[in-house]
């Protein structure tokens, strides 16, 4: 009432009574071109003062806060006609996080003492449940667990304070003059569209645009890792002093994302958790541990008649940049039209591990709210013949562990934290034998198979299903793994990089050393081949082929004494428990025997042993010839290949002008080509005075020093 009788009356500052404010502080600005609004900013010295007269670390904060909102009403965001109807989350939670930033850094230790209570440091970390969509009104939102109220657009600076801190040039993410193309323009250099109300769609398509153009990636991708840091940036509440990582986990965790659903896939290798995801919000679920030594590798999958919302899921291995995005196939005349999944993230068996699933699409004004059951799964097969993990490999540790750390490193360093604990993984599974890997298993259907009179009799041919199931290293030599953060080609391209730098030199000795070793193994490799089934199947086959190779490159089989005309008879029995385009599980044995040659070159049939065993595959869909595969677009290619390699944003840019990546709506010979491209004229200096010289692979050398630099 008051600002309303200043704008309309005319009164003077001098003349109100200011103590009515109950705030410390705010400001009142001019809105867009509205020539009809004054601005001014008011200060209540009653509320900002302590006891002794000196300003309280609220109240920098506050002052802070509100000459944050003086400048970004005069920037050509705050400008647009636009900018008096955005929901408060961006307007209030970037001030919130660029004010605790600055009264941290100007006046600490200095001029005020940083209050310990809970209140206040929930305040000052940004916290809020973010289960809620990251769009919010300055409504109040409890947090869970708690039931504590906090303000849910204040509470956002915690995803704005991530940005900043993940930025190379941290808070010049709002407004950065050396960015001279429209292009790489910061949030605040970026005019809001036009409209007519107060459009949360048009608000997060503004912040995509202008996540992408500082740092290559959209919201959907930012939002990902920014949940994956923060649940383990456990603020300093007083319930938490003294207590372990793991404890410390368990009591935060819920207070943001809700109580965690658990599923275990230690019984029968698989489970499930269902969601409900609001848009723009997130949730999280622990996988518990395997109960088997060694390195797991678990993967999500998921099934819907709702293409859009499938394709706006992502799902994060918390404390690390290991995020993949939602790859939906069109699998038509099923239950549910569209499959997807998140492959292979790496977790020590024997430890739970937390994920985080977010629901944002890539076109984040596209996204909406839904349902989803996600299936984790661990691949793998085991048999009579071999022990489970035979040479268990040795799991390397998480970047980090869950600490009070209210900063976030730049992205770079994050991914680099993450990269270094895969390469770990990658010299750790040269020495290992592991039958729990996705790779480890693979179901093919095989229609056209001709030159079979009899099939399944004596042979295994004519139509069949074939499973191939092989002890593999590990994480070491697999490609598509979760290896970094973006879709298909990220992955890809991320497990080569492991793979290149987890010594090089030394892969082709440590596959021929694999090699040998697998010789001495009785039941290294497995082919099953029984008659040809489809989705929905089940049941049992007493006429399979069971291929069995074992030590001293012999192999059994699974077949009955020769006949009168001397043939032998199929015996395996495959049962089928379960095939769907998620999942394909099932038991087989047999009687297993030799045709081995005798002194005078014949064929003798000799008895061996009996097998036994089990197997569980995952996406038999990505193996199915009639399912077709849509090519990842170029450009996203190009995006996920930059971002592996850890080329900023401004250098994609330029090589997008240059022609040497696609864009959106180009082409070219692809990304890798376009990295090879780019080349140094001459000696690289990270000295600041080369930094408006410096080329696109100096730039990219040298980014966390001119980063550092004064000035453009």
């Amino acid at each position: 009432a008051i600002w309303e009788k200043y704008v309309s009356g005319g009164n003077s500052a001098t003349q109100l009574p200011w103590d009515q404010c109950g705030e410390i502080a705010a400001v009142r600005s001019a809105c867009g071109n509205d020539k009809d609004r004054s601005g001014f900013m008011y200060v209540n010295y009653e509320r900002a003062l302590d006891a002794s007269g000196r300003l309280t670390e609220f109240s920098y904060a506050t002052l802070a806060h509100e000459l944050v909102h003086t400048v970004d009403s005069n920037t050509p965001y705050g400008r647009s006609s636009q900018a008096c109807r955005v929901n408060e989350w961006i307007n209030e939670g970037i001030a919130d996080a660029l004010a605790y930033d600055m009264a941290e850094e100007l006046w600490e230790g200095k001029r005020y003492r940083r209050s310990h209570t809970n209140a206040d440091i929930a305040k000052r970390w940004g916290v809020r449940p973010y289960t809620e969509p990251l769009v919010q009104e300055n409504s109040r939102l409890k947090l869970h667990v708690s039931g504590a109220e906090v303000l849910g657009a204040y509470g956002t600076s915690s995803f704005f304070r991530y940005i900043a801190d993940s930025y190379s040039r941290g808070w010049k993410v709002l407004y950065s003059t050396d960015s001279g193309t429209p292009e790489l323009w910061g949030l605040w250099q970026r005019p809001l569209a036009s409209g007519n109300r107060r459009d949360w769609q048009r608000e997060v398509d503004w912040l995509d645009e202008g996540l992408k153009a500082k740092f290559g990636i959209g919201l959907s991708g930012v939002y990902g890792l920014f949940i994956n840091s923060y649940s383990h940036r456990v603020p300093p509440f007083g319930q938490v002093k003294g207590m372990s990582p793991e404890d410390k986990l368990d009591w935060w965790v819920p207070r943001i994302f809700g109580e965690c659903e658990s599923i275990n896939i230690s019984l029968v290798g698989h489970g499930t958790a269902t969601f409900d995801l609001k848009q723009l919000g997130s949730a999280c679920f622990w996988v518990e541990p395997t109960k088997r030594p060694g390195l797991a590798q678990i993967t999500f999958s998921a099934a819907s008649d709702d293409q859009s919302f499938l394709g706006s899921l992502s799902i994060g291995r918390a404390d690390t940049t290991l995020l993949q995005r939602a790859k939906v196939i069109h699998t038509p005349g099923l239950a549910q039209e569209f499959q997807t999944d998140w492959r292979d993230f790496p977790q020590d068996g024997e430890k739970r591990t937390l994920y985080l699933i977010s629901n944002i699409a890539s076109k984040p004004s596209r996204t909406r709210p839904g349902t989803v059951t996600i299936r984790a799964a661990l691949p793998g097969y085991e048999t009579s013949l071999t022990k489970a993990n035979l040479f268990p490999s040795k799991v390397a540790p998480a970047p980090t562990k869950a600490e009070e750390k209210r900063h976030a490193p730049r992205l770079s360093e994050q991914r680099n934290g993450t990269r270094k604990m895969l390469e770990q993984q990658a010299k750790l599974d040269k020495d290992s034998l592991n039958d729990r890997v996705s790779g480890a298993t693979r179901l093919q259907r095989q229609t056209r198979v001709l030159g079979c009179t009899q099939p399944f009799v004596y042979e295994a041919c004519g139509p069949r299903t074939t499973v191939q199931l092989e002890l593999r290293p590990g994480t070491y030599m697999q490609v598509g793994q979760a290896s970094a953060d973006g879709g298909e080609a990220a992955q890809a391209f991320g497990s080569l990089m492991t793979i290149a730098t987890s010594n090089p030199m030394k892969a082709q000795k440590a596959m021929v050393e694999y090699d040998a070793r697998l010789q001495q193994v009785d039941g290294h490799a497995i082919t099953l081949e029984f008659p040809l089934i489809d989705y929905g199947d089940t049941g049992m086959f007493t006429n399979a082929e069971i291929r069995v190779q074992m030590s001293g490159n012999r192999t059994f089989r699974a077949i009955a004494p020769p006949d009168a005309s001397g043939r032998t008879r199929l015996t395996g029995t495959v049962s089928i428990e379960e095939y769907t385009p998620m999942a394909a599980r099932g038991t087989f044995e047999g009687g297993l025997a030799e045709m081995a040659e005798a002194a005078d070159g014949s064929l003798v049939y000799h008895e061996r042993q009996r097998i036994s065993g089990r197997f569980s595959t995952v996406s038999p869909y990505r193996d199915d010839p009639r399912i077709e595969k849509e090519k990842q677009p170029e450009d996203e290619i190009a995006q996920d290949i930059a971002n592996a390699l850890g080329i900023s944003a401004e250098s994609l840019q330029s090589m997008r002008a240059k022609g040497l990546i696609p864009s959106s709506s180009g082409s070219t010979a692809g990304a890798g080509a376009a990295a090879a491209e780019v080349s140094s004229d001459g000696e690289c200096s990270c000295e600041c005075e080369a930094r408006a010289t410096a080329d696109e692979l100096c730039a990219f050398y040298c980014e966390e020093e001119f980063a550092a630099c004064d000035g453009p």
